[in-house]
This record gives structure tokens, sequence and C-alpha cells, in this order.
């Protein structure tokens, strides 16, 4: 053998002795996955329907102009479902300060409700309506409550003392312990009575009324559900109420979702033995990610829930190097087929959509990778307070509640830390 061929066999020996050196061992981790147990189902044996009857709450029901008017329209059709879901158990309201049982049947309620005629109270105290709503929920019973949410203090300035209206509703939800709460955001046009200033005083001549015969566009009003925990959770999966424009829900246990670590799809130097809930890293860089596939069950889930989990800004990886070389895309089904997934390579009767992490960087030394969905209180909420709503354009109350963090504090304060977790997909690293 010739010296330019042992020194061509040498320099090949030293590039791959160089490259099996400094490349790590492959990696393998145990993937914790969740089925779900069959659950007993929970009877309901009354719900306890509040409409809140203040003197604008008539202008989400204009008999007289043509719009979007959604009120006419959700009442019914989720009294029908739960007539039909619960016959016989529904119990109809109207409140202002306090609650009057409504005696003459949903279908005269739902006539009054359509001509506007139930509508049209006084004032109404929040802080006084949602303690006495929250106060009835038993066991086996959930209270639903229509309102705008505007506070008003009467003769004191909200403004000034709107923490009255938190501390009274905060001291009534922590006597339900188990209480869960679901809310829901609808966008309506508006044409009715506006307050005239922030002690409710003054011109009682509607013409003098801020914004008086003007359609306002993009007005909320707000459907609250309260009961145990399960029993708001079984109800809002129903999707029962529908064409809302956002949702929350505080205290409500979701950890019960199925998920499972899938063979395929994946990307780069990587394998997975789903089977033994193993996934092996060989290599990764940020020139050769790897990305796998984490199959999730979202059947007979909420459209809030399903939209918890589509929005990848709600989830949190750790450790916290992770943060900054870890992508997560969250797709359907429907989505997946379209990148050329057959069919047949997932179960689509068990999973609905599928998690996708791509990880650019590793830290082999780590003993665990955890990717964490968390029940944060969503921007909406933030956005839909507003600190005044007198003397300001009509296009700046689209989308908007004066003094609604006056209420939602209330609930934000006493569920802190409960049942803030959705989902958590764990990943430990197996020694040999």
């Amino acid at each position: 053998m010739n010296k330019t061929i042992k020194n061509n066999i040498f320099r090949v020996s030293i590039f791959l002795f160089l490259i099996i050196g400094c490349c790590p061992e492959p990696i393998e981790y145990t993937f914790n996955p969740y089925q779900k147990t069959t659950t007993q189902k929970y009877i309901l044996e009354r719900v306890d329907f509040f409409m809140e009857t203040s003197a604008s709450m008539k202008g989400y029901i204009n008999t007289q102009t043509a719009g979007n008017y959604p009120l006419k329209e959700v009442i019914p059709f989720l009294l029908a479902d739960l007539n039909k879901m619960y016959p016989d158990s529904i119990q109809l309201y109207t409140v202002t300060n306090k609650p009057h049982q409504y005696t003459r049947g949903i279908q005269q309620f739902e006539n009054q409700l359509g001509r506007g005629t139930i509508l049209g109270g006084r004032s109404s105290k929040l802080q006084n309506v949602f303690s006495q709503v929250i106060d009835v929920v038993s066991e086996n019973s959930v209270s639903i409550l229509v309102s705008d949410c505007i506070p008003d203090l009467g003769s004191d300035d909200t403004k000034a003392n709107s923490s009255k209206i938190t501390t009274k509703i905060y001291k009534h939800l922590i006597k339900k312990e188990d209480l869960g709460v679901a809310v829901f955001q609808y966008l309506s046009d508006f044409n009715g009575t506006y307050y005239y200033d922030r002690l409710n005083t003054g011109s009682r001549n509607q013409r003098n009324r801020p914004y008086y015969d003007s359609i306002l566009k993009n007005r909320p009003f707000y459907m609250w559900v309260f009961g145990n925990q399960q029993a708001v959770k079984e109800l809002v999966s129903k999707d029962i109420f529908d064409n809302y424009q956002q949702s929350h829900f505080y205290n409500i246990p979701m950890k019960d979702i199925a998920y499972e670590l899938l063979d395929t799809p994946k990307k780069g130097k990587v394998s997975i033995n789903s089977e033994n809930n193993l996934l092996r890293i060989k290599e990764v860089s940020e020139k050769r990610p790897v990305q796998f596939t984490i199959g999730i069950n979202l059947h007979h889930q909420s459209k809030g829930i399903r939209n918890q989990f589509t929005n990848s800004n709600n989830y949190t990886i750790a450790p916290d190097f992770l943060k900054e070389t870890t992508s997560i895309a969250i797709i359907d089904k429907d989505t997946l087929h379209k990148k050329g997934i057959s069919k047949s390579a997932v179960d689509i009767q068990k999973f609905t959509h599928f998690l996708q992490p791509t990880f650019h960087n590793l830290d082999y030394n780590k003993e665990k990778i955890s990717i964490t969905l968390y029940n944060e209180t969503p921007i909406w909420i933030q956005q839909a307070n507003l600190t005044d709503d007198l003397d300001i354009a009509a296009d700046s109350l689209e989308h908007k509640t004066f003094g609604f963090n006056a209420i939602t504090k209330a609930f934000d304060r006493s569920f802190k830390g409960k049942n803030d977790t959705l989902a958590h997909f764990t990943f430990t690293k197996k020694h040999q």
C-alpha cells in the first residue's frame, strides 16, 4: 500500500473518530400518556335561569330596527336545549336587585323577551345580583345569569368605589369551595337607554342621554354559568352555548383529556416506540431539528377548551432554555392529512388534534422535559374592561364594558391557582 493511500486512510479514520467522539449518545425519554377513564354522568336536578332586567338591557332587543340582536335568539335556543336535557327542571327569574321568580312559563317568558316588555327595570347593583345568584347554587343545580355586566353603585361613584363590587362578590365566591364558573361574551347592536352620569342622576329626558337614538355596534353582553365543577363542565361540553365571541372557565378540572405519543408523523433523527411510550433522539441541532407528534382527544370538549388547546401561546415548556429553541404547533386531523399523512397512519376516530413540538437544541443532562398548557386568564377579559365610558366616541365602546374588571377581579382572586392546568405532557430521561 503506497504512502498516499495510507495517509488518506489515516485522515478518514481521524475524521470518523472525531465525528463519533463529538456526537453524544442517543438519549431515550419515557413519555407519560393519559387514558381517560369513564366517569359517571352528573345529574342536574335544577337549572335556575336569571335574566338581569336593568333599563340598559332593553337596548339589546330592538323590535323596531333590523340588525344584530342575538339575545332574541340565543336565549330561546338555550332554554329549548336545557328543557330537552332537563325537562321540568328550569326555574326562571328576573333580577334587578334581587331575583323574582317568573311563573308564567318558558313560552310566555320568550314572548315577553322578544317584545322587550320583560326588560326595562331600574339600575342593577351587580354586586348584589352576582352574590344572590351564586348563593342559590346547590350540589345538584346550576345558575345561569344573563347581564350586560355594567356595574352601578347607585349614589356612590362607581368608578371611584369599584372595589366594593369586587370584595362583595369575592366574599360569596369563597363560600363555595367546589364552585365552577364559565363566562361567555356575546356581541350585539345596542339601541337603548344609557345612564346619564357616573352617579346615574339627572336627565329623565331620554333625548339628553348619551348616544340617544344611536345604534351602538359590538356592545358586549355576558352569560355566566355557576355550579358544581363537574356539573358546569358537563353542561358547557354539550356546546349549547353557541354563537358567542369569547369564553373563559374558572376552577373547572380539565386534566382528564386523553393523549398519547404517536409513531408518526415525525422529522429528524428520532425514533418512537409508541407501544412502550419511548422517544429516542439520536441527534438534534439547529440544522437537524427533531419533531414528533402527540395525539390529543378533544371529543366532547367545549369549543372554548378546544380554542385553549389550539393556541400555541398558551403552552409553556421546561427547562427554561428550551423556550428559545423549541416551537410548538397544534393542528387538527384535516390539516394533518393535507400534509400527506394518510388517514390510516393515525387513528382519526381517536384523536381530534395533534401537538407537534420541534426541538432545535437539547441538553442531554436534563432529566425531564415538560410541556404544560395553563388555563390563563385570556387577553379578551383584560381588553373588555373600560375604565370610563362617558363622553367618548361611540366606536370606542365596541367590545368593551365599563368596570368589567370590578367583577372579574373577584373571580381571578378567588380561583387563583385552582385547576389552572389543562394538560401536562412529560418526558423523563431513561437510564440504561
